[in-house]
């Protein structure tokens, strides 16, 4: 069974109490209603006071879903091939290539950079399965969608902040106290306080949308 919203004319399910793509309450079809089996006394009705017929009922405002259309679309895709992309990164040394460092020489110098690639390398893995997941749980309207996608923006801020400040030990360590990260230092904060300020902003955007994911 469906039924259409009288608000944009979207097609949803016979049970469902709000649209999926307006956030507008939708009707009350008739498989919803209660079925009585005597008609009940009629109750003397109250007074209103004067002024209250013209006060107009409560109405759930409409609220706009294509951010939300972008990243189940586009973003959350989007998160897990650049996921696996930075995990074979990680693996073959690519990163360090790309900047025209060499790859062999810098393991060599400090080999416990090796094991923490490959293991950040592997946490990118974990981030591009997380992601997909996210996805489908966002998409069929699951109540914990939501909070798995704030997670998951949460997820990618304290792997880059572990990568940061690990690799840094390790190359401040090996290459004596001369090593400048003051730079590399600054532009984590920076990426921290822009993801942080995201990662806020979506959680103001969904809690707006909670009573649209109920599933």
């Amino acid at each position: 069974m469906s039924k259409n919203c009288q608000s944009c004319g979207a097609v949803c399910n016979d049970k469902d109490e709000f649209c999926r793509q307006c956030g507008a309450a939708l009707p009350i079809s008739q498989s919803q209603q209660p079925v009585f089996q005597q008609q009940p006394v009629p109750q003397p009705q109250p007074q209103q006071p004067a002024g209250a017929a013209n006060v107009p009922p409560q109405v759930v405002p409409q609220l706009g879903m294509n951010w939300f259309k972008f990243v189940i679309y586009f973003q959350l895709f989007a998160m897990a091939v650049l996921s696996v992309i930075n995990c074979w990164s990680f693996f073959s040394g690519f990163l360090y290539a790309r900047e025209g460092v060499d790859t062999s020489l810098l393991y060599s110098l400090f080999p416990a950079m090796s094991l923490l690639d490959k293991f950040v390398g592997l946490l990118y893995l974990g981030l591009a399965v997380f992601a997909i997941i996210t996805r489908i749980r966002l998409a069929n309207y699951r109540e914990n969608g939501p909070r798995l996608y704030l997670i998951l923006l949460g997820s990618g801020i304290a792997l880059n902040v572990v990568y940061t400040m690990a690799s840094v030990a390790i190359l401040t360590q090996g290459a004596g106290a001369g090593l400048d990260v003051s730079q590399d230092i600054a532009q984590l904060i920076g990426n921290v306080l822009g993801n942080l300020l995201v990662i806020v902003l979506n959680g103001v955007y969904f809690n707006k949308r909670r009573h649209l994911f109920v599933y």
